[in-house]
Formats: C-alpha cells, structure tokens, sequence
C-alpha cells in the first residue's frame, strides 16, 4: 500500500468504527506484531501467519476467519 502500512489501515478501520463489520486477515513477512514492536488497535480481530507458511497453515487461518463471521 503506498500510502499507509498495515497497522496505520487497521488503526483507520477502528477509527472509522468499521471493527465490527470488516474481517481482516494479515500476513507479515518475517516478524509478530511483539517483535515489530506493533500494538495492535483494540477491538479488532487481527489473524496472523508468518512467511514463509505452508499453504495449509494459510487455508486454516481463512477458514477461521470466514467461520467467525
């Protein structure tokens, strides 16, 4: 994304009071939120995996995703 990282997009949606009605999935490139030193936005239901991941680790995470919806 050009203009904004993934944390600032999460920090918008909760801003804009649209947690409750978007579902998010993030992939990061190597690192937890912890590591990058990321505070996630409260009320939000983030999903991480981590590259490189397993196509099945990936399919599990959207599955879980799309059943809490």
């Amino acid at each position: 994304m050009p203009s904004m990282n993934g944390l600032q997009l999460l920090e918008e949606v909760r801003a804009r009071g649209l947690a409750g009605r978007v579902k998010r999935f993030v992939v990061l490139s190597a690192a937890a939120p912890e590591e990058l030193g990321w505070t996630l936005p409260e009320g939000l239901d983030v999903r991480w995996a981590r590259k490189p991941f397993r196509p099945r680790e990936l399919l599990a995470a959207l599955l879980t995703v799309m059943r809490d919806a």
